[in-house]
Parts: structure tokens; C-alpha cells; sequence
């Protein structure tokens, strides 16, 4: 009996080791966004003459690299039957890395910059275009100049026959609701020429759905939508490419959405370091830890490499963003506090003419009155309450993908 037993056990093992293993299939990684723009949209396309508002973050980079007479760009392009005719660079230029406007970069295409920061308009940039395609990243925030350059780009091309298509992006702010003041019609600048928040959730799809309707513009408008953009596949095929060269790393982008505020007052916001954005510093900060908005805030000693507080030993901080993160209400109760506890320093950063470069950065001067007013965050924020909620009701009309989270301030 014993010995049919361990007989028994041999077959059964045999059986188990020489039995086929069961096939996997890997889920397949959807498109990229790119992919989906030569697969999906421009192989439709045929004899369009293309001018391209891109940037090395996006389809741009392919015209920094030779293939055959062309670049891997223009070579892509006529294979489906089109030609790229002119390259438009936003600020930062097409490398992503020069501060003003301009492209120092050959790149075997007529190239024209697209950044113009006193307000001037496009004229003759999309001359012989039939097709306009816009292709930029996006950080959500309001005084965000790609979204000035969209808004335009639609505003040249309204009553013309040329087609602009917006190659949508991803909105990194998405995952939270709107926030901080609606800017006023009067600001509208280079930093923004629409009325939307201070921190605004929506894709450049979106908006451009929305900015059409509202300007009344008679513009030909194709979006092309990110596929899978709301499935946990979307970053496998989309990898983080730095928008700009003060935006190196996701956690920087992060605390922009804190520090864009502050870019209004005199507090080093730390571009220079290698954590920036994330370190902050002013010779009026002390040394105790601080918590405001979903935001710790250590106490951290650094020396900027330019700027106002160049080559000094500058008190600060190092923000560490939690769970519960709360960006605008973080600075808004930061700013708070240090008015508070230093009521004779300056904190607001002029321009030459005399205007608040916090005024112009939100769209108005609410924000900077309600500071030197001393207004609790929660009485300010009721104050914008109503037209947040009018605006995400509008965008409702206009979302291309699963709603923003809803305000809870």
C-alpha cells in the first residue's frame, strides 16, 4: 500500500511539471498621445499644409533629430500625406530651457516664436497654414502663458477657413477642484485672456470647447481627446516630460500650484535649487515648523544662486505636501501668517509702472486686499465661491473626461 502511494505522489508530480503552463496575455499599452495624433487623427488628413505650436515637451522634439533629407518630424508627417511648413514655439522656446521668447535651434523648418509678453497679436504667423495643430503641456494654473497662446491662436484664426486642431494634454491639476479668485475681464494679458480661477482643472480640449462658445468665435475646432487618459495605463505610454525648465520634476509641478502665489510677492521661491517651488525662503521667516493647507512646511536654510537673494544664507522652508493638500489655501494662510507676524515688512513685489504683480497673476486685486486686510482664508474664499461654482457648471457642458472634484471650500 505504501509503495502505490509513493507511486501514486511520483505521477501526480510528473503530471504537474510536464503539464503546459497556462498562457498570459499582458494587457497591451494604449497609444500614445502622439501615437494617436499620426495613427488616429492626421492619417485622415491629406494635403494639408501643417504649422505646429509645440515645444520639445511634445511633438516638437522630433524636429531636433535628422532622418533622411528631413527631420524624424517632417518625415512622419508627409508619410501621411501632409507637410509641415512652420514650426511656433511658446515661451521657453522649442528646447523648453530659454527664459524669453525666441528659438536659438535650427531645426530644418521655418521656426517663429508664438510668446509675445507685451501683449502683441499673431500677425503673418499662420500665413499658408491650412492646418494648425496645438501641442503644448499645461500645469493648471491661470497665469499659465501656453493657455494664453491657445486662446490667441483662436482668436487670429476666427473667421478664417484654417483648422486648428488641439492635440489635448493632460491637466496635472485635475485631481483637484477649482480654486483662488475668477479673474477679471481687465487683467486679461499674456498670463490669461480669459475669466477662469486662479487654479483651473480643465484640459486644453476642454477649454478651447468652452473659450469658442463664450468669445463667440467663428473658429473650424477639432479636438483630438487622450485615449485611456482616465485608466491607470494613460502614464505607461506618457511619461513626464518637464513643461518647463523651472518644472523639472513632478513634485515641482506640485508645488507650483502653492508657489505661483508667491511669485507676486518678495519671497524667493527657489527656481535655482534643485527642489524647486518645494523650497522657499525670505529673511523675515524664522525657524519653527508650520502647517497651513494640507502643507508641512520644515524650517530650511539654503543659498539661492540668483536673483534678489543671490549667494546669501536665506531662511525658509521645505514643503512637504500631504494627503490633504490644499494648494491655494496653503498660500493664501502662509502669506497670512508672516503679515501677521512681520506687519512692517514688504511683501508685495511692484512693477516699474507702479501695478502688483500679485494683481496681475490672479486676474485682479482681491487677493492682495484681502492679505492686507488680515481677511480669514474661509470669509475670503466665500467671496469667489459663487463664481467658481458658475464656472464649473458652465465647463460642465464641455468636459471631455470624468468631472474635476467638487469645491469644498
Amino acid at each position: 500500500m505504501r509503495s502505490f502511494l509513493i507511486l501514486l505522489l511520483a505521477g501526480f508530480i510528473l503530471s504537474a511539471c510536464t503539464a503546459p503552463l497556462p498562457r498570459f496575455h499582458p494587457k497591451k499599452i494604449p497609444d500614445s498621445r502622439e501615437e494617436n495624433f499620426f495613427r488616429n487623427y492626421l492619417s485622415e488628413k491629406k494635403g494639408q499644409k501643417i504649422c505646429l505650436i509645440s515645444s520639445q515637451w511634445g511633438l516638437g522634439r522630433h524636429s531636433l533629430y535628422q532622418s533622411g533629407n528631413g527631420t524624424k518630424l517632417s518625415v512622419a508627417i508627409e508619410s501621411t500625406g501632409n507637410t509641415l511648413i512652420r514650426i511656433l514655439t511658446p515661451e521657453h522656446g522649442i528646447l523648453g530651457v530659454e527664459e524669453a521668447e525666441g528659438s536659438k535651434v535650427a531645426v530644418g523648418v521655418e521656426t517663429r516664436t508664438i510668446y509675445f509678453p507685451k501683449g502683441q497679436k499673431p500677425q503673418g504667423l499662420f500665413d499658408g497654414c491650412s492646418l494648425v495643430v496645438f501641442d503644448l503641456p499645461d500645469t493648471g494654473v491661470r497665469p499659465w502663458t501656453y493657455r494664453s497662446v491657445l486662446e490667441s491662436t483662436m482668436q487670429a484664426l476666427s473667421k478664417s477657413n484654417t483648422l486648428l486642431a488641439v492635440l489635448d494634454s493632460p491637466n496635472p491639476y485635475r485631481q483637484f477642484p477649482s480654486a483662488g479668485p475668477v479673474s477679471e475681464k481687465k487683467y486679461r494679458s499674456v498670463l490669461g485672456r480669459s475669466e477662469i480661477s486662479f487654479l483651473y482643472p480643465y484640459t486644453y480640449g476642454e477649454h478651447a470647447l468652452a473659450y469658442r462658445e463664450f468669445e463667440k468665435l467663428k473658429l473650424n475646432l477639432d479636438i483630438i481627446k487622450m485615449e485611456h487618459y482616465e485608466d491607470p495605463s494613460w502614464n505607461q505610454s506618457n511619461r513626464y516630460r518637464p513643461p518647463s525648465p523651472n518644472l523639472p520634476h513632478e513634485r515641482a509641478v506640485s508645488c507650483y500650484w502653492f508657489a505661483i502665489a508667491l511669485e507676486g510677492t518678495l519671497i524667493e521661491e527657489g527656481r535655482s535649487t534643485k527642489d524647486p517651488f518645494c523650497t522657499i525662503g525670505h529673511p523675515r521667516f524664522g525657524n519653527e515648523a508650520l502647517s497651513f493647507g494640507g502643507v508641512d512646511f520644515l524650517p530650511y536654510k539654503f543659498i539661492p544662486a540668483g536673483g534678489r537673494y543671490g549667494g546669501k544664507i536665506l531662511p525658509g522652508y521645505r514643503l512637504v505636501p500631504g494627503g490633504d493638500y490644499r494648494p491655494y489655501e496653503a498660500a493664501y494662510e502662509f502669506l497670512l501668517y508672516h503679515m501677521d507676524k512681520n506687519p512692517d515688512t514688504e511683501w508685495f513685489k511692484q512693477n516699474v509702472q507702479g501695478t502688483y504683480s500679485l494683481d496681475e497673476l490672479t486676474g485682479g486685486h482681491s487677493m492682495r486686499m484681502a492679505l492686507v486686510k488680515r481677511t480669514p482664508y474661509s470669509q475670503f474664499a466665500d467671496t469667489s465661491r459663487a463664481q467658481r461654482l458658475a464656472q464649473d457648471r458652465a465647463m460642465g457642458r464641455f468636459l471631455l473626461y470624468r468631472a474635476p472634484p467638487k469645491m469644498n471650500d
